[in-house]
């Protein structure tokens, strides 16, 4: 940060903030909003991680194989579910901090700089992704219990059909 009289208005750049003096929010404002952007980025990379892993699962579909465990989707489904959880709960990205709801000049630094590292959207498009990652965790569930549910059918028939030799053979013998 910055600090130089001679300009009228704040200039942001990604390496620097320059402002006409220092007021005594502006370390904790600037601090949250990169500890937020830090974390938003973290959940990005996972996030992007995720679905090359997913991405992996299509290919496998594509070629007419699932094989994943109730194990595996369990861990995928706790993934993005913590994703979510810790945009919404752990980063509390959408709260303003204290000092925002009280100096009407503290809200606007705040926003001013949420929306120079671009929070909401980044924010949005993790929710969106998160909500495309459960779609898809929903449908290889959906898949896994139809395959698992043809099995216990055709061992079912199997059964049937066992029992009714075995009547056949009773008679016979």
């Amino acid at each position: 940060m910055v600090v130089d009289n001679r300009i009228k208005e704040m200039e942001l750049s990604y390496d620097s903030i320059k402002v006409n003096s220092l007021k005594p929010y502006y370390m904790e404002i600037v601090a949250t909003v990169l500890a937020k952007s830090v974390a938003l980025k973290k959940i990005e990379v996972d996030i992007d991680n995720l679905l090359d892993e997913i991405e992996n699962i299509i290919v496998y579909l594509d070629n007419g194989k699932l094989h994943l465990s109730d194990n595996h989707l369990a861990k995928m489904s706790a993934k993005v579910l913590r994703f979510k959880y810790n945009t919404i709960s752990y980063i509390m990205l959408l709260d303003k901090p204290d000092i925002a709801w009280k100096l009407e000049d503290a809200e606007e630094f705040f926003l001013t700089l949420s929306d120079f590292y671009e929070l909401k959207d980044r924010y949005e498009k993790i929710r969106h992704k998160t909500e495309v990652l459960l779609d898809i965790t929903e449908v290889f569930t959906s898949l896994t219990h139809a395959k698992r549910g043809t099995k216990l059918e055709w061992m079912v028939i199997l059964l049937f059909i066992i029992e009714i030799i075995m009547s056949i053979l009773e008679k016979i013998f």
